[in-house]
């Protein structure tokens, strides 16, 4: 079971702080790729907004987060920060982040580009999942 909202809230505030320092000073940058139903995708803008080397991308369900929680996301100040709607479900949000990490040329071009690889951390999935939904960008 997941813990309350609250205590991922907070998680998310000091994560990007523990992040920047286990990274140290290597140079390589971190993008966070995530979905929210909209209970913590603000949370994590506002943890990592101008966090240096580091940015966060949030999916939401357009139509299906409370017009608070989606005004909190798109006004969000950052230089790193990106929020993208998506028509669907949770569930298609979660599936079009499954589709970044999926994408071959994607990676490809972000290696040749030094960037770094692409790589998935969840712990709350572990079967694998189709992509379904529109992206809205």
């Amino acid at each position: 079971m997941a813990p309350p909202a609250p205590s991922r809230i907070v998680a998310l505030q000091m994560l990007p702080q523990l992040m920047g320092v286990a990274r140290g000073t290597d140079g390589e940058k971190i993008m966070i790729v995530t979905a929210t139903s909209g209970d913590t995708g603000k949370a994590a803008l506002d943890g990592f907004a101008d966090v240096e080397g580091m940015g966060v991308t949030v999916f939401y369900p357009a139509g299906k987060v409370s017009d608070i929680q989606r005004l909190q996301m798109v006004t969000q100040l950052g230089s790193n920060v990106a929020v993208c709607a998506v028509n669907g479900t949770f569930d298609d949000c979660q599936g079009q982040v499954k589709r970044v990490f999926a994408d071959r040329e994607l990676a490809a071009r972000l290696a040749g580009r030094g960037r770094g690889a692409l790589e998935r951390r969840n712990s709350h999935q572990r079967r694998p999942s189709r992509a379904a939904g529109d992206l809205l960008l």
